[in-house]
């Protein structure tokens, strides 16, 4: 592989929270951003409203309020200027709540960070100061199928 690709052990696990909340997030921004709101846009994302209140720093009474009001905003019939402007209004405040929290880290990061502080404070030694993880090449790839297939005959 190039030398600017990720090797597999270099990636690191993104934990469902992050996951969830990437996903969530996105689709509350492509809602803000509508240029016309329907009552079906409501059921796309009402049950993640929830998750996304409670992942900002907001204060607990303002996260139900903009719940509420969110909620009571949806069920006006028909919609109006008023109803509008108050949902736009709580959908750019969650929305500057969310982007004001920071992302929790991934998974993978933390432990590479507590093994990068763990070797920093270590004196390299002849074995440390080699590569730790071996090249793959196609032929050890097939040696090492080879080995497993003729463990398995036997």
């Amino acid at each position: 592989p190039p030398p600017s690709a990720p090797r597999p052990h270099d990636l690191v696990p993104l934990s469902a929270e992050h996951i969830t909340t990437v996903l969530f997030a996105g689709n509350f921004v492509g809602v803000v951003f509508a240029r016309s709101l329907h009552f079906q846009f409501y059921s796309w994302y009402f049950h993640m409203l929830p998750y996304l209140l409670w992942r900002t720093a907001l204060p607990t009474p303002l996260r139900l309020a903009l719940w509420a009001a969110i909620e009571a905003v949806w069920n006006i019939y028909p919609s109006n200027w008023k109803g509008s402007s108050v949902l736009l209004v709580c959908h750019l405040i969650v929305l500057a709540a969310l982007l004001a929290t920071p992302m929790a880290p991934a998974v993978g990061a933390i432990k590479a960070s507590k093994r990068a502080t763990k070797s920093a404070s270590k004196t390299p030694t002849k074995a440390a100061t080699k590569s730790a993880d071996p090249v793959v090449t196609p032929a050890r790839v097939t040696r090492s199928a080879a080995k497993a297939a003729a463990m398995k005959q036997a």
